[in-house]
Order: structure tokens, then sequence, then C-alpha cells
């Protein structure tokens, strides 16, 4: 990869004669253009392509980014017909919300520090700190690259990842960037990654392709942006989790849904009162949720006979694509397919796998996101009285 961009940058600089320009210069005047920024404004969109097994998905959020400096900054994410994850400080108070679990929190700016985990990062941040701090960067070419219908001549430099392959990371891309040659700032970033869980026949192949499309530098920000009122029905937590695991169903009737199964016919989730319900929320695509799959075979297994009912939940997929999974993994519980994430957010699901058990009355007892082997699925269908 890295040859078929070098060959033609070399000949294009040897034609004119000229030497390539210095990435390391370049990146550490990207970093210095956004660390002097007074205010800021920019639009653009994340999209991560995953391919296994010959399936592939792909998510795509919007991102606004804004900022009136020192002390007003505010970052939305959103991904369409699903959910939105914000923080903005607005001078006092960091107020951080998802809407898919409809929660908010809100903290003194002057002692916040970002969450370890930050699901809701500033992308202008992180320019500010690693541009400058990158490991060996190649300068690859020159590009001119369209940017909302207008034509913008950038330099392209190809950092190489610090990121060891490991047991499930086999392979980390380099990442390159698309630097607009006049501004300063970045247009394009890509980067990819190559994982494969343990039970795991193939490896996950993912992309992700960051573009900004709206700059609006040193000009004055609409001060409402730094604003925040809760949404009608958002409840304040102390912590939002960046899983979402916290979830606001917890003892309450869980939505109803009727769902096409894998062989077309219609499941609904009132025609299961009496029964207890275990919702697993899956993707082919998923790793984890591919982990844990055998686990939710076993408990299908071992407590079908008294009286629970084991439901998958595929995350947007083709019922081609899902029934082939089920089949060549001989998998026996049943799925349904959540065509344009409809039940997924109906159950503030922010991202899978996801565990739900529902008891006979139809109320919701058990929320979990993520997959860890310490889980014991089968101790808490046990407090349900199975």
């Amino acid at each position: 990869m890295r040859l078929s961009f070098l060959l033609p940058a070399v000949c294009c600089f040897a034609a004119y004669g000229q030497s390539k320009p210095d990435p390391w210069d370049i990146l550490k005047q990207t970093s210095r253009t956004y660390g002097e920024l007074k205010s800021y404004y920019i639009e653009g969109t994340s999209v991560t392509e995953s391919v296994t097994d010959g399936s592939q998905s792909r998510n795509e959020t919007r991102v606004v980014i804004a900022a009136n400096l020192p002390s007003k900054k505010m970052v939305e994410l959103r991904a369409p017909g699903r959910s939105i994850s914000s923080r903005v400080f607005d001078g006092q108070t960091v107020w951080e919300y998802k809407s898919a679990s409809k929660q908010y929190s809100k903290k003194d700016q002057a002692s916040y520090e970002r969450p370890r985990m930050d699901m809701v990062s500033n992308p202008i941040e992180n320019y500010v700190t690693n541009l400058a701090m990158t490991n060996s960067p190649v300068y690859i070419r020159e590009e001119v690259l369209e940017v909302a219908g207008m034509k913008v001549q950038c330099h392209v430099i190809e950092v190489p990842s610090r990121m060891k392959p490991n047991n499930i990371l086999l392979a980390q891309s380099p990442t390159t960037y698309w630097i607009d040659k006049e501004r300063m700032v970045v247009l394009r970033e890509v980067s990819g990654s190559k994982m494969k869980m343990p039970s795991q026949d193939e490896p996950v192949n993912q992309t992700t392709t960051k573009s900004y499309t709206v700059f609006r530098l040193n000009e004055p920000v609409d001060e409402k942006l730094f604003v925040f009122t809760p949404p009608e029905g958002a409840t304040e937590v102390a912590e939002l989790s960046p899983f979402g695991r916290t979830s606001t169903l917890l003892g309450k009737p869980a939505p109803d849904f009727t769902l096409k199964d894998l062989d077309g016919h219609d499941v609904s989730l009132k025609d299961l009162i009496g029964k207890t319900v275990l919702l697993n929320f899956w993707a082919t695509w998923c790793a984890p949720c591919r982990e844990q799959m055998p686990q939710i075979e076993s408990l299908s297994t071992n407590f079908k006979d008294k009286g629970l009912v084991v439901l998958g939940v595929n995350d947007n997929e083709t019922v081609d694509v899902a029934k082939k999974y089920f089949e060549d993994h001989k998998y026996g519980f049943g799925s349904v397919l959540d065509s344009g994430k409809v039940i997924s957010q109906k159950f503030g699901v922010t991202g899978i796998p996801v565990v739900v058990l529902i008891d006979k009355a139809g109320v919701v007892r058990y929320f979990q996101q993520g997959y860890n082997t310490s889980q014991d699925f089968a101790a808490e269908v046990r407090k349900l009285g199975l």
C-alpha cells in the first residue's frame, strides 16, 4: 500500500526537480493551527465499514464540533435514525447526554476530567496533541480533494500506528491524513485494522474514514450551541457509562415489538408474556457478539425446558447474512431482524452485544452491554425463578 502511494509522489517531485516537503513540519504546523484557534465551528462525518465472512456493514455518524475559547465547547455525534451523544461546556458546567438511554449528567467544569474511555472525544483537541507527536511520518503525495463542491490542494501524509499486534488485533494500518495546504487543517483521515476473536473463523477488517466539510475558523460562533437544556423525558444520572450500560428500562415493562424471524414469521414480544425471555442484540460483523454467541446457545440449551425463551435481535443485517451465520454455527435459538434499528433504539441499545432479561410479567430485570468471560448469565436467569 505504501509503495503504491510513494512511487507516484516521487515521480511527481522528481519531474520538477523538487524535494518532498518535510512531513514533520506539516504536521507540527497543522497542530499549531488548531492550537491557536480562538473559535471554530466544524462539521463532518465518520464512516466505519466492517467486512467479515462475506458480510459487511456501514455505520455513519455526523460530527459537529464548536468552541468559543477558552471556556465554551461542544461536540455532538449523531447517528442517522438512531442516537445522539453530546458534550457541552457552557463555561461553568459540563453537560453530557445520550439520547439512546435518555440520560444526561452535569459536572463542575473547573474540576472536570475527560473519561478514560472517551466515546465523545473532540477531534480538534486530539489533533493539537497527537499531530505534534507522530511516529515517523511519511510524505506520500500532493492531491486535489473535492470538499463541499470545491477542489482543495492537499498534502497527503501517512503515520504508522503505534499499536502492536496481539492475540486479537492482528494488524493496524497507518493513518493517512489529507491536510489543506492553505489552511493547514485536516480534511480527511483514514485508518484501518484487522481483528479476530478466538471464536471467529475469519478476521474482521474495519476501515474508518473521517471527513470534514464545513470549517469556520476564528469567526463568531452562535452562543446557543453552548447551552444545554435536558430534553423532555431525560433522566439525570451521576455518571454516564461510555457504553450506555445503565438502562432506564430496569423495573419497567419491556417495549413491545413485532419483527420477522429468519424464516419470515412474525414474532411479537407480547405473545411471550408468561415466559422468561432473554434478548440478545447481535450482528455477524460484531467480534464480541461472535465471541459471546456460544454462551447464549448454552443458555438456550440448558434452560429451554425450564421456560426460558432466547431470542436474538439482529442489528440491521439482511436475512440471508443472519440466517447463514446461524446455520453455519448450528445455533438452535431463534432470531429476529431489527431492520432500521428501531427496536435497538426503543431498548436504549447504543452498542452491541447487549443481553436483556425480561421476567414472566414482561418487566425488564437485567440489562448488560458488552462482553467479557466473567459474565454469569445463568445466575441472572436463576434469579428469575428458573
